[in-house]
């Protein structure tokens, strides 16, 4: 991780250097993931309860949040940024003797570099497509716990992570004003060369996920999200 965030930061001297225009940005919206190894879990846990319960979510789409750093270099955006993106599970069951809760939660931080292009300007909109090249570092927690007559009977938790690396098309429609421009943004989130999540202190202990390239699971599916930008640095030629 280090060395990753070290190439990053390379980057944004080497291109901070030749840009014309320098601006930082907010990105934020929902992503529709899809998760199915980890759904699956839930289901089964679900389905093999010896007691009434409901599934109250089962990773459902959810907020990401991105801030960024753009270099623009004629119609050429260059960046970096940073991707925060979360999910998770429950399932309950609760009457007047005790209380059974199984959640899980997945966390993800994300780094890389912003490629772009402003395809189309025009006095106030501009069209652009980009593609963001980053790495995933990804945290899985489950909690699990059985509570009779408020008195705890069971109680399980676990971490596990994986990290893998992932690029996302983006295409982007512009509004600008002086300094200030915002945007709306579609793009689709890919994980490539997809690892098992290793278990915390047992890393032979996995949950095994899809690793094919042409197969979705995780992360993959499409972003849908604005943003909002000011120009820092500002060539005004």
């Amino acid at each position: 991780m280090h060395r990753f965030l070290l190439t990053l930061a390379i980057c944004f001297l080497a291109i901070s250097a030749n840009a014309q225009d320098i601006k930082v940005s907010i990105q934020t919206g929902y992503g529709f993931y899809n998760m199915s190894s980890f759904s699956n879990i839930t289901d089964d846990i679900y389905e093999n309860l010896p007691f009434e319960s409901k599934i109250i979510s089962n990773y459902p789409p959810y907020i990401y949040y991105q801030p960024m750093f753009i270099f623009t270099i004629n119609r050429l955006d260059i960046g970096v940024y940073y991707l925060f993106q979360t999910s998770g599970s429950r399932i309950s069951s609760k009457d007047y003797s005790g209380e059974y809760l199984f959640d899980s939660k997945i966390n993800s931080n994300s780094s890389g570099i912003i490629l772009g292009y402003r395809i189309k300007k025009y006095e106030n909109i501009s069209i652009g497509l980009n593609v963001q090249v980053g790495y995933t570092f990804n945290t899985l927690e489950f909690h699990e716990s059985l509570k009779l007559n408020e008195q705890i009977l069971s109680e399980d938790e676990n971490t596990l992570t994986s990290q893998n690396p992932y690029f996302k098309p983006n295409l982007d429609i512009s509004y600008n004003w002086n300094r200030l421009s915002g945007s709306i943004n579609l793009g689709y989130f890919k994980e490539f060369l997809r690892n098992n999540y290793s278990l915390e202190g047992a890393r032979e202990n996995e949950i095994l996920v899809e690793t094919k390239f042409t197969e979705s699971d995780i992360w993959d599916g499409f972003r849908i999200g604005i943003s909002f930008s000011y120009t820092i640095l500002k060539n005004n030629e």
